[in-house]
């Protein structure tokens, strides 16, 4: 596995993710769970842009400089695109992070740019990503330990059809998910068995219409 410590360049591109996470981790530790000493893999950053122009951008500028691109497609009405690190990220903590995430905006929805949430992986290669056993069990653990960070729990997406998770936000500034599998695991299986929707024709052209239109 090769590794990388934040570079200017890279810095200057998604900010200062070792000081993201480490404020991360202090904010999770202050609510019970260490991650490291549980073993969880962050298995990915992500990034939020405010317009398609500055997401498209992006893009361009990480691919294939620092990593390529796993997949683009339509998530809950716009395009993700996940990119995988030639070089695994690293902090001084110890975390090592192989993936980023960078959501579209969505129409008519405004989000401040930057990093935005970290996942971590609480379950094993076993446990797969179609069922919430695994996931669930980290919850009850958390309830019977009386850990503070099981009362801030938000359960909205442990209903969906493929890796559901459970999430915590930290004063709108970040939020942490809890899910069982990595993203880039599970895209391998959404490409191997077709799942994935792809942008649709035209859609970056509308889009930049749109936000043209709005200034």
């Amino acid at each position: 596995m090769s590794i990388v410590r934040a570079t200017t360049r890279l810095k200057t591109l998604i900010g200062n993710w070792e000081t993201f996470i480490n404020q991360i981790h202090t904010s999770l530790v202050s609510l019970g769970i260490n991650p490291l000493e549980r073993h969880f893999e962050m298995d990915h950053l992500c990034y939020r842009c405010e317009t398609v122009q500055q997401y498209q951008q992006l893009i361009q500028q990480l691919v294939p400089e620092f990593g390529e691109s796993l997949i683009e497609s339509m998530i809950g009405g716009r395009p993700i695109t996940t990119i995988k690190f030639h070089q695994y990220l690293v902090t001084d903590l110890g975390y090592s992070i192989p993936c980023l995430e960078i959501p579209a905006p969505k129409a008519g929805r405004s989000y401040p740019q930057g990093l935005e949430h970290v996942e971590f992986v609480i379950g094993q290669k076993e446990d797969g990503c179609n069922d919430t056993q695994a996931l669930t069990r980290f919850i009850d653990g958390c309830k019977d330990s009386k850990l503070t960070i099981a009362d801030r729990f938000n359960y909205d997406a442990m209903n969906k059809a493929r890796n559901a998770d459970v999430s915590v936000s930290f004063d709108g500034v970040f939020c942490v998910k809890f899910h069982q599998r990595p993203l880039y695991e599970v895209i391998e299986l959404e490409l191997k068995e077709g799942d994935v929707v792809k942008v649709p024709d035209g859609y970056f052209e509308e889009a930049l219409k749109r936000e043209q239109a709005a200034l």
